[in-house]
């Protein structure tokens, strides 16, 4: 997300901190109303849909390899905070009788 700059002699814009964006999604609740939609999305798949829920970890493995891509001496982000989520367990099969 970028967000404008107030110094002139740099860039006009600049990315939003993850740490700044967190904060504005607690803190205004203008901005925080553009991802209402999408937060009671993620909510509702985590909590119902399996297929969903298994989705989302396929995305959050996706994102942890384009960190990893973009940041290979984990100079960024240490290793440490790049744990990949445990994909769902499988359903046991019905046992026969």
């Amino acid at each position: 997300m970028m967000t404008p700059t107030r110094n002139i002699d740099s860039a006009q814009y600049e990315s939003l901190g993850y740490a700044q964006f967190c904060a504005r999604l607690d803190d205004q609740p203008a901005f925080s109303k553009w991802f209402q939609r999408l937060r009671l999305g993620v909510d509702q798949v985590t909590d119902t849909d399996q297929a969903g829920r298994t989705q989302l970890i396929k995305v959050q493995h996706a994102l942890v390899d384009l960190i990893e891509f973009l940041d290979p001496k984990w100079l960024r982000l240490p290793r440490r905070l790049r744990d990949r989520l445990a994909p769902p367990s499988a359903p046991t099969p019905a046992s026969a009788d």
